[in-house]
């Protein structure tokens, strides 16, 4: 009885905070234009992680069942996170404190945000830039390489300038 009570716990703990997360995620910051840095979103993942391992222990499948369900979890979530890492920086960029993601698959591009405090970002995006060809961090460079395209937005994410470099 004692362990059908803690799975119960469990699960109710996991759906109440993957319901916060979406609460606050997807309905109060999207109205006030704010979005979680990466670091909040990865916390939140490694609890939800940490729960939905506890509730496969606590359930009684089985010790195989469990360790071949904790290694494919870790699997899959090596691929998502390979596939979908994005690194963050805080810089200074014309002169105003931002946030940049770089997406470096294939080509190189930056998306600045407004950076807000360490928990929250705008979600505008404000500036784009793209770098060609590379599969590198910028920001990990001492010297930035040149900058093919940029384009700048404005509050409601409107193109306002614009510049296309041809090498």
């Amino acid at each position: 009885m004692k362990k059908k009570n803690l799975f119960n716990i469990n699960c109710i703990s996991l759906v109440s905070l993957i319901s916060i997360y979406m609460l606050l995620e997807y309905i109060i910051l999207r109205l006030i234009n704010l979005a979680f840095m990466n670091n909040v979103v990865h916390i939140f993942v490694s609890i939800f992680a940490i729960l939905i391992m506890l509730i496969l222990i606590k359930s009684g499948i089985g010790n195989v069942a469990v360790f071949i369900s904790v290694i494919i979890l870790f699997i899959f979530g090596y691929l998502v996170f390979a596939f979908t890492y994005r690194p963050e920086h805080i810089v200074e960029k014309d002169g105003k404190q931002m946030v940049a993601y770089v997406d470096s698959f294939l080509d190189v591009h930056i998306y600045y945000y407004d950076y807000i405090n360490p928990v929250v970002r705008g979600s505008q995006l404000k500036i784009y830039e793209n770098y060609g060809s590379g599969g590198y961090d910028p920001f990990d460079r001492e010297e930035m390489p040149v900058v093919k395209q940029y384009i700048y937005y404005d509050e409601k994410g409107k193109e306002i300038k614009s510049s296309y470099m041809k090498n």
